[in-house]
């Protein structure tokens, strides 16, 4: 069985609104499967704060550095608790025993060149700045799982026919549509009227309305497969 991976998240306190941003990334990879370590939900009073955070970077799967223009000044000047965790992902950075895929920086605010410590400068990083959640969010749980979008062909394979050179099948990633049969019959039926609408229309050939009239009957056409989408289009042309 898998083992199920573990992220460490080092951030600069920057406020409760930024907190609260920490918090809604350790909550939504919790419910995707991740052991999160963040210290406001494992710290206590009297507890040992340099050993905590010494023995999640140490163990956890992954370390998630959340850089902000704060995160790296701290980071660079080895201040607060951030100096500190610095120093210990650095001196793992350089170890020859690391995941080469461990420390992933999160640019949450500001300018790479300017949120990122200098030991992360150049890095690969996951952007999460603005409103940006969703999208970035896939790209983080891909990495933490080790699950491209586009893997690499397992067989190699052998001396081409330079004459008739082997082109494979590309994959896309574009989005399927429902076949036909898979819609509900009043969303055929809005379809079928839609096409009917749009066949009823005409204007100036090559202007832009006549250009979206027909791109809309083009997409909708789309949406139906098989004899359906063809019975659509002939009967069309009777209109």
């Amino acid at each position: 069985m898998r083992k199920k991976p573990s992220c460490f998240i080092s951030y600069a306190w920057e406020g409760k609104r930024h907190e609260n941003w920490i918090a809604k990334l350790a909550e939504t990879l919790v419910a995707n499967g991740v052991i999160v370590h963040v210290d406001f939900w494992e710290t206590h009073l009297g507890m040992d704060i340099t050993h905590y955070m010494e023995s999640k970077v140490r163990t956890s799967t992954h370390v998630l550095l959340v850089c902000t223009p704060k995160y790296a000044d701290r980071a660079d000047g080895r201040k607060g608790g951030v100096g500190y965790e610095t120093s210990i992902v650095t001196g793992e950075v350089f170890s020859k025993t690391r995941s080469k895929n461990k420390f992933v920086p999160i640019l949450r605010t500001g300018e790479p060149r300017k949120a990122m410590p200098s030991y992360l400068k150049g890095t690969l990083h996951v952007d999460f700045r603005g409103k940006a959640f969703l999208d970035p969010l896939k790209k983080l749980l891909r990495h933490i799982y080790d699950e491209r979008e586009r893997k690499k062909p397992k067989k190699l394979g052998g001396p081409p026919d330079f004459t008739n050179p082997i082109i494979p099948k590309t994959v896309t990633t574009r989005r399927k549509t429902k076949a036909a049969s898979e819609l509900k019959p009043s969303a055929v039926r809005n379809k079928q009227q839609k096409i009917k609408q749009l066949m009823k229309k005409s204007w100036e050939p090559g202007s832009a309305k006549e250009r979206r009239r027909v791109s809309d009957v083009s997409r909708t056409v789309r949406s139906l497969s098989g004899t359906t989408a063809r019975s659509l289009v002939k009967a069309s042309k009777k209109l």
